[in-house]
């Protein structure tokens, strides 16, 4: 009964009314149902807003903390190693340059071998052999690198534009090889096939 008094004393007079109603049934005759029904319930509507509103000023207000956001986790770029070993070729001594564009060469060497092997349905040394005459790509630049002594070469033309630029041949080259190789192998897009022609 302390913890809400008004309520006690609403409940307590509602009873009260009920009991007075059964004894005396002429005042209810007196006093229309319908008043009396629309007024308790009004009373019960007015005596619950002022407890809740009593019950809000009383607590603090507290917001639910949100978690902190994920963060996206960076993952390499494929082919980001590769493209910043080739990019490297052009600093260091030159003893490491050679022997770092052969090891390239190699890796891409065997890569291909595999990726043509697959894509053809052939065992790797007719592969290889493929590779060596320089019959496994449409790309020119990647053929002759690939390519064996008697394989295809890149005509003095193609050679004369890598002079003045940012890039080598050979850099060029083996970007274009490494295209060459994921189109064979079925994970290049129509765009380096374009490039592959030229």
């Amino acid at each position: 009964m302390t913890d809400h008094p008004i309520l006690t004393a609403v409940g307590v007079g509602a009873v009260g009314l009920g009991v007075l109603l059964v004894v005396q049934p002429g005042l209810a005759a007196a006093v229309g149902a319908d008043y009396v029904a629309v007024t308790v319930v009004g009373l019960l509507a007015v005596v619950q807003a002022v407890r809740v509103v009593q019950r809000r000023r009383s607590t603090e207000i507290r917001g639910a903390a949100t978690p902190d956001v994920e963060t996206v986790e960076t993952v390499p770029t494929p082919g980001e190693a590769f493209d910043d070993r080739v990019a490297g070729l052009g600093a260091g001594a030159r003893r490491t340059t050679v022997r770092e564009r052969e090891d390239i060469r190699e890796h891409l060497t065997e890569t291909a071998v595999t990726a043509v092997a697959h894509a053809r349905n052939c065992s790797p040394a007719t592969a290889r052999e493929r590779i060596e005459a320089g019959e496994w790509t449409d790309d020119r630049y990647a053929a002759a690198f690939l390519a064996g002594p008697d394989g295809p070469r890149l005509p003095f033309r193609s050679k004369l534009r890598f002079v003045a630029g940012s890039e080598s041949l050979r850099q060029h080259q083996m970007r274009r090889t490494a295209d060459a190789v994921a189109r064979v192998a079925g994970v290049g897009d129509d765009a380096d096939a374009r490039e592959g022609s030229r």
